[in-house]
């Protein structure tokens, strides 16, 4: 029997999870060693930080042109250290995000991890060498992991993960060198829990790992945001959507609205500011949001594709039905997110769904019961079973669906 794509989504990221959570447990190690000089550490070095940053900061409003000139400076500045070539790949990386199916950028980033790895083991023998260079290491194995777990190339990524945790247990014998190390313990703490409360098959494997604790890990989080120089953005980025999960709105809306204005060209942080503005009720900043989102996809503007058109148009088909009544608009953006959503093979997304339901509700008021027994019967095969949209779309079926007829001669 073959998965269905939803399910194997799910695999996936629980894989990614389980892979993301063992790396981590490894950085609970690294407190109480000895100290190496921290002058000699190229990423305690200030000016390093500061031309670092700016480029980072480049790189996550997605002006990746400019971020990668300021990368390669770092890396024929600093032929011998990984810094550089592991940093040009997270900007391949955040390539990525928008959209974790387009695998467009997968050659150039597995390239650069993979020389951030040969550089990282052609390091010295020095204390402060040997701190980077787990750093490096444990870093680059890491989102290798991540990038085969969403791949489903689960050997590949179990392979990587081992490695990641391998370094990251060599780094035991130094100490807590920098407030960054605040953000693997925080995500460790909090996902700890997270994952056999979310994923119950998983409890009797998590029984082997050191006990965790969710409003720990978020306190780690919100202190590495306040103490931290390179990862602060990325715990952001993860307190957003830990916020989200935990049902606590207001604060998941207040880092992504900073995050959307500081990084203003960040699709992934655009579209996700429109979905909590959504869900907050606020439909006139949804709107602008939303309509801002379809412009710069059509203005092919990096990042923005087929998932935020698939958002943007849904939230507009809902506020043009229920807050306008004009359901002539609504199908319109209905139709358009069902477009995207079939685009980018996201048919079985909650956005397709719903707008698939809205519409057949329309067609049935319209008496085009035809158009809306076909919506029901994708739904049907598209949703989760026994959930709402399903027993509907079930029920409808049952109720509409002409029954055979036979002739008897």
């Amino acid at each position: 029997m073959v998965k269905s794509k939803r399910a194997r989504i799910n695999i996936s990221r629980v894989f990614l999870l389980a892979i993301f959570f063992l790396i981590q447990s490894g950085c609970k190690e690294l407190y109480g060693q000895s100290s190496p000089d921290q002058k000699e550490i190229l990423l305690n070095n200030p000016a390093i930080r500061i031309q670092a940053t700016e480029a980072v900061n480049m790189m996550y409003n997605f002006d990746f042109d400019e971020s990668h000139k300021r990368f390669i400076w770092i890396k024929n500045d600093y032929p011998n250290h990984p810094m550089g070539y592991f940093l040009l790949g997270l900007s391949e990386w955040w390539k990525i995000i928008p959209d974790v199916n387009n695998n467009s950028y997968d050659q150039n980033f597995l390239a650069y991890m993979d020389t951030t790895i040969g550089m990282a083991k052609a390091m010295g023998d020095k204390k402060s060498e040997n701190v980077e260079k787990v750093f490096f290491l444990a870093a680059a194995w890491a989102f290798k992991a991540r990038l085969n777990s969403e791949r489903e190339n689960y050997t590949k990524a179990s392979f990587s993960g081992r490695k990641a945790l391998e370094y990251l247990q060599e780094s035991r014998k130094y100490i807590d060198w920098s407030p960054e190390f605040s953000f693997g313990e925080g995500l460790y703490n909090y996902y700890r829990e997270w994952i056999p409360e979310n994923y119950k098959y998983l409890k009797p494997v998590m029984i082997f790992f050191p006990k965790g604790d969710k409003k720990t890990g978020v306190k780690l989080l919100e202190k590495n945001v306040k103490e931290s120089f390179y990862t602060k953005t990325e715990a952001q980025y993860w307190l957003m959507k830990i916020y989200d999960e935990e049902g606590d709105y207001k604060n998941s809306l207040r880092l992504a609205d900073y995050l959307h204005t500081t990084f203003p060209n960040n699709p992934y942080f655009h579209r996700y500011y429109t979905k909590l503005e959504f869900i907050a009720g606020n439909l006139q900043k949804t709107e602008t949001l939303s309509r801002d989102l379809l412009h710069r996809i059509d203005g092919k503007w990096p990042g923005y594709e087929a998932t935020s058109g698939r958002y943007a148009s849904f939230f507009l088909g809902y506020i043009y039905q229920f807050r306008d009544g004009d359901l002539n608009l609504a199908r319109y953006h209905y139709e358009n997110c069902l477009r995207f959503a079939e685009s980018n093979d996201a048919e079985e997304t909650g956005y397709f769904l719903w707008a698939q339901a809205y519409l057949a509700r329309m067609d049935d008021k319209l008496g085009d019961k035809e158009s809306a027994l076909s919506r029901y019967e994708i739904i049907k095969e598209k949703s989760e079973r026994k959930s709402e949209l399903w027993k509907e779309a079930k029920k409808y079926i049952k109720e509409n669906k002409p029954s055979k007829s036979f002739l008897f001669f």
